[in-house]
């Protein structure tokens, strides 16, 4: 699932696939992205708000991201595109096996004939990882550990890099949904940092709060939703940061017959 006020920048590095599992890896991802209906395609765009003269306007185009979705409900392809919302600069493409698990994703950077520094950047971030599996559904990964719960959702993530050892755990409400998240460092006791999820009746994402190891806020992420579509998906979500209106997102959603 994504995680609510994660920007896409994080989506630089192969650690995030880590996440990738968040939530209960035997749903679909249809499910774990709160979307309902068949869905084909989804077309998710972003503006960043301005504000003039007490005068709320859409900026421009930031990005346009497409997921492609196969008939199990299963991501099967995202593009992304930042800024111009033409050329691609990347491309995720992951597969599965008969049980509908994901065995493999791969990410191609596309050489962008634009000259945005993000894009010279991207380029030569490919990069393919496959997923093995235990006899319980539960992805094993070498390079990190990860405990769930009974329902199968994710509940603590350990791995390392270059800053040392990190830690994630996880607790969720009755719908699976993610409700707290906390992340340490080594040996900590104490998290780092941890972010509070909140929702709506419907499954929605509407706040997101970050507090300090000292307990103190330190971010807030509000979200608003329009347009809904027959199937009850949002076609339009404002996000609000820190009390002030931020970004602007539209999707265009297409399903199967």
């Amino acid at each position: 699932m994504k995680i609510p006020g994660l920007s896409p920048f994080f989506l630089i590095i192969p650690s995030f696939l880590l996440f990738s599992f968040i939530g209960n890896p035997h749903k679909n991802d249809l499910t774990k992205e709160n979307l309902k209906g068949k869905v084909r395609i989804l077309k998710e765009s972003e503006y960043p708000v301005k504000i003039d003269s007490a005068v709320i306007k859409n900026g421009g185009l930031e990005s346009v991201d497409i997921f492609t979705y196969n008939k199990s409900g299963n991501q099967v392809e995202e593009k992304m595109n930042y800024y111009d919302g033409v050329n691609w600069d990347w491309v995720l493409s992951s597969k599965y096996n008969d049980k509908g698990y994901k065995i493999e994703d791969k990410k191609t950077c596309v050489n962008n004939t634009g000259s945005d520094k993000f894009t010279t950047y991207m380029k030569d971030a490919n990069w393919k990882r496959s997923y093995v599996y235990n006899n319980k559904g539960e992805v094993i990964d070498p390079g990190s550990a990860s405990k769930y719960d009974a329902k199968g959702n994710m509940v603590e993530n350990i791995y390392g890099d270059e800053d040392g050892e990190h830690k994630f755990t996880w607790k969720y409400d009755n719908s699976g949904n993610v409700t707290q998240e906390n992340e340490y460092m080594a040996d900590d006791t104490i998290p780092s940092s941890k972010c509070i999820y909140t929702y709506d009746s419907i499954g929605n994402n509407i706040e997101k709060d970050e507090y300090t190891s000292d307990g103190r806020l330190n971010r807030k992420w509000l979200y608003k939703y329009e347009d809904l579509d027959k199937e009850g998906n949002w076609l339009k979500q404002t996000e609000y940061f820190n009390d002030n209106i931020y970004t602007v997102r539209k999707r265009a959603i297409e399903y199967y017959q």
